[in-house]
């Protein structure tokens, strides 16, 4: 995203749509909902709900419940406490159709133009809410965050028509019918169903998170979710299905949110402002992994990049963005170590079984924990670099700036740390792209939205922040994870020499060019 036109955009938000903290005020009712103020009003004579949090995160974000308001509202709840708003408006006797798309769309509009909410909300289905927030968001692939759906309709079929295993509703299919205009046997070969429109969402990366019972006969997973999963996945897209063992339709939801919560947050576009220098960007690897079938990506780092967390969800991105690719995945990361041993194992440990297409490189906490000097951390991160693109020119590399405590202190003080400071000069100076996730993570824990001792706990950080990594690293409209269409754009290394030639490379070296 361009800095200006984001810049532009922070502005015009501030200026014309009053922040949701400061003006939560809507026609109706307001009364207690769980220690916050719930709006209750009609928009259009259609029955609507709007939660406000305490004080609204950076952003305005906002997750979206459709059906069955106030049913196991601990995920509301607590997404309340981190600063998100909670909304509704009635529409579930449409059963998600045309109608209720429709209607979604003005609340959208009204929400986010008169109240100023943010872009792009998490979308919350329990039930036959899962063909609104399902429908909605294929229309609007573009204005979702996430989609939380809990043991949802995805087919009429199969709820209220109850076709296959699962029971029905004779009722609500008689009104489900007219509420799509379809003849019973229209209905059995109807293709307007979520599960049968997935490509724009998928293209779009929305993350999804499902919540089941394995023994549900109302909504029987075989027929819904486990169908999205396999066709999802298909598409490159990007779901988590957490199945509860023994159990029906209901109860909903899990007892202890958190593994929902954590997941919205990681996947919520809560802030404006930009962590990710796209620079020369980061093509020319989706155009191997699409062309040829195959792909090798490697992962240099200490021992956040070691241990089991957004490196194995990384691997897991890229296999389920490039289904038809077979790829070797590289740990390269070792404890302890830092950009000047980096540069120094770099052909041993990351280039042992040939050319790389894509590596990510993160050295920002052990190059201050081994007390770099600014030379040495220039020189690290350049010989990586440098070194990297003697052995081929076109490899696509991602430097990653993690979070600890001292960066945080830096941040707060209105400073940023020397050893990113340091990196950032080599990075911007060869066109690196880099992802400032210390910043972004300062910033999130500063808005409220979590907090570093219960949330992200340490600078190895808990499952949440490895999840927060993740969702950061592979966001698509940031090129920060390559697409599955991109062509294979060259670099051009000046002077590239014989590697076992022992004459300078002809690139300007950042350290001579202060």
């Amino acid at each position: 995203m361009n800095s200006t036109r984001s810049l532009i955009g922070l502005i015009l938000s501030l200026s014309f749509f009053p922040a949701f903290a400061d003006d939560c005020t809507f026609p109706g009712s307001a009364t207690d909902w769980h220690g916050y103020t719930l709006h209750e009003f009609d928009l259009d004579d259609r029955p609507s709900k709007v939660v406000c949090p305490k004080e609204a995160a950076s952003g305005n974000p906002w997750i979206w419940r459709a059906r069955f308001w106030g049913h196991e509202p601990q995920t509301d709840v607590a997404l309340l406490d981190h600063g998100f708003h909670v909304v509704y408006t009635e529409v579930g006797a449409l059963f998600g159709n045309s109608e209720a798309v429709a209607r979604w769309d003005e609340f959208y509009t009204y929400l986010t133009k008169r109240h100023g909410f943010g872009d792009k909300p998490a979308l919350e289905g329990m039930s036959r809410g899962g063909l609104i927030i399902y429908n909605w968001a294929i229309a609007n692939p573009g204005k979702v965050a996430c989609i939380y759906g809990d043991a949802p309709v995805l087919d009429i079929k199969s709820w209220p028509g109850g076709k296959a295993a699962g029971k029905g509703s004779p009722t609500d299919w008689a009104k489900c019918l007219e509420a799509y205009g379809l003849s019973e046997i229209e209905a059995l070969t109807f293709s307007g169903n979520p599960i049968d429109n997935l490509d724009a969402l998928a293209k779009a990366n929305v993350p999804l998170l499902h919540v089941v019972g394995d023994a549900d006969d109302v909504v029987p997973v075989s027929e819904n979710t486990a169908i999205l999963e396999k066709r999802y996945t298909e598409l490159g897209g990007r779901v988590t299905v957490i199945s509860k063992p023994g159990i029906g339709h209901h109860p909903h939801s899990l007892k202890d949110p958190k593994p929902i919560v954590d997941f919205i947050l990681a996947n919520s576009d809560s802030t404006s402002t930009n962590y990710f220098d796209t620079r020369g960007g980061i093509t020319n690897s989706g155009a191997v992994f699409t062309q040829t079938k195959k792909g090798r990506v490697a992962f240099l780092g200490g021992s956040i990049t070691e241990m089991n967390g957004w490196r194995a969800l990384i691997y897991e991105e890229l296999q389920s963005r490039f289904p038809n690719t077979k790829f070797d995945f590289v740990d390269a990361g070792i404890a302890s170590t830092d950009s000047t041993l980096g540069a120094f194992r770099l052909e041993q440990d990351v280039f042992k079984s040939g050319k790389v297409d894509l590596l990510f490189v993160e050295f920002a906490v052990n190059d201050n924990h081994n007390y770099r000097s600014t030379q040495d951390r220039i020189r690290g991160m350049e010989g990586i670099i440098r070194h990297a693109r003697t052995l081929n020119p076109d490899i696509d590399i991602i430097a990653q700036y993690f979070v600890e405590l001292s960066k945080m202190e830096f941040y707060n003080k209105g400073d940023v740390p020397p050893e990113i400071i340091a990196h950032d000069r080599v990075t911007s100076h060869y066109a690196v792209p880099a992802i400032n996730l210390a910043k972004e993570v300062t910033d999130r824990i500063n808005q409220g939205e979590f907090t570093w001792k219960e949330d992200f706990k340490d600078l190895h950080p808990s499952p949440f922040g490895h999840q927060l990594y993740r969702a950061r690293i592979s966001r698509p409209h940031n090129a920060r994870i390559p697409n599955r269409s991109p062509q294979l754009r060259s670099r051009q290394i000046h002077g590239h020499p014989n590697r076992r030639s022992r004459q300078r490379l002809e690139l300007p070296r950042i350290m001579e060019s202060r």
